[in-house]
């Protein structure tokens, strides 16, 4: 019975940097990171850019069981983890899904692969991604450590008394701008840094953008581009709920948001003064 699954060993790593190196427009480390970022399962009929704390989770989810054609229900211990349904993204790590970058020929399929990106509101998806930061500190996880003493070395940021405050939001946002002129790729960058620069609309336009505040809306448009017959429904997972919503009736906190993540709400349209649901 012939698998399901990528078959053939994932691109040497000098391959992957000369593939790296044709994408235009980009420094290869950058590019680089463009096409880790960008996975593909093994049909190829779609790419989906991991874009942090825009639904990835439930999109992947999704994902999984519109390629298979079954639920993702593999057991994963949610001990000490931060996200409680992160065996979604354990899909790449099993070489499930496929980064493009580690795919040959991956850059051409990545061209004729409807290219679904999330995006969400950049207030409330700052509020999240600090709330997430403040999260992996209280519960002392090892995830994001690397992040927790450099924002606590290039803000000051005390952990003993800003998380969850305002005056930690601001310190927070202080990191973001740092990460923004540093150009910073390591991989946890995504869930902090603009929208845009985690996927890069003007290098690889999407074919399909889904916001998180209507990710049902999100499931028809993929649908349609890929002609399914039926429609998996889309559920919501790792949500923190909103109990810190009213650090966003600061509106200092508020325009400092717009004036770090700027790029997003002029790209995909947000309201700084709307900020619509979750």
């Amino acid at each position: 019975m012939p698998s399901r699954l990528f078959t053939e060993s994932p691109l040497p790593p000098h391959e992957a940097r000369a593939m790296a190196q044709r994408l235009s427009g980009l420094p290869e480390r950058e590019a680089e990171a463009l096409l880790q970022r960008h996975i593909l399962p093994p049909s190829l009929r779609w790419s989906f850019c991991r874009n942090g704390k825009t639904g990835t989770t439930s999109v992947l989810s999704w994902l999984f069981e519109v390629e298979f054609g079954a639920r993702l229900t593999a057991p994963l211990s949610r001990e000490a983890m931060l996200n409680e349904n992160s065996v979604a993204h354990h899909t790449v790590q099993a070489d499930i899904f496929r980064p493009a970058l580690q795919l040959r020929s991956g850059l051409a399929h990545l061209q004729t692969a409807c290219r679904i990106v999330t995006v969400r509101h950049p207030a409330t998806r700052a509020l999240s991604s600090f709330r997430y930061l403040c999260k992996s500190g209280a519960t002392g996880s090892e995830q994001f450590l690397p992040v927790r003493l450099r924002i606590n070395a290039e803000t000051g940021f005390d952990w003993d008394r800003d998380p969850g405050t305002e005056r930690g939001l601001a310190k927070f946002l202080d990191y973001v701008e740092i990460l923004h002129e540093t150009a910073d790729q390591t991989p946890a960058a995504i869930h902090w840094r603009a929208q845009v620069r985690n996927l890069r609309p003007d290098i690889l336009p999407p074919s399909v953008i889904g916001r998180v505040e209507d990710l049902d809306r999100l499931a028809r448009d993929v649908a349609e581009r890929l002609n399914l017959s039926e429609i998996p429904p889309m559920g919501h997972q790792n949500t923190q709920g909103r109990a810190q919503d009213d650090l966003l009736a600061s509106r200092e906190l508020r325009n400092r948001i717009a004036e770090v993540y700027g790029e997003d709400y002029a790209r995909f349209g947000y309201d700084p003064h709307d900020l619509g649901a979750p």
